[in-house]
């Protein structure tokens, strides 16, 4: 059983999904993470518009936490902005993303500390 753990604002999302919500004032971002038998296997940062850095273990695909993730991700991105919600993720999980209603809107790179330009798309919903 794994559960989703944001801070402050503790409800179930289902049966096996806690959400709580870790706030930070000083960023205006929210910061939800997935847990597995105690250990940390996903998390997703939020603010006004925008869900960032989207990520699970690899061990963990499939079994849903990424699109409980994401959803909860655009209720909360939503909670203080009107309009689209934006996102810039891998060109791998453009498809996971296109999956749940998001539209690329740009492509580019970014650059790795160790000089790696990774191929990211920009989408929005």
């Amino acid at each position: 059983m794994w559960s989703i753990l944001s801070a402050g604002d503790h409800r179930p999302l289902s049966q096996s999904v806690m959400a709580v919500t870790y706030n930070s004032h000083l960023l205006n971002k929210q910061l939800c993470v997935a847990e597995l038998d105690d250990e940390v296997v996903a998390y997703m940062g939020v603010e006004p518009g925008e869900i960032s850095n989207l990520f699970v273990r690899p061990d963990c695909a499939g079994k849903g936490i990424g699109n409980t993730l994401a959803e909860l991700g655009l209720r909360l991105a939503r909670q203080q902005h009107q309009g689209l919600v934006c996102l810039v993720a891998t060109v791998s999980a453009k498809a996971f993303y296109a999956s749940l209603g998001f539209e690329e809107t740009a492509t580019g790179y970014f650059v790795t500390s160790n000089g790696v330009k990774v191929p990211i798309v920009k989408m929005q919903r």
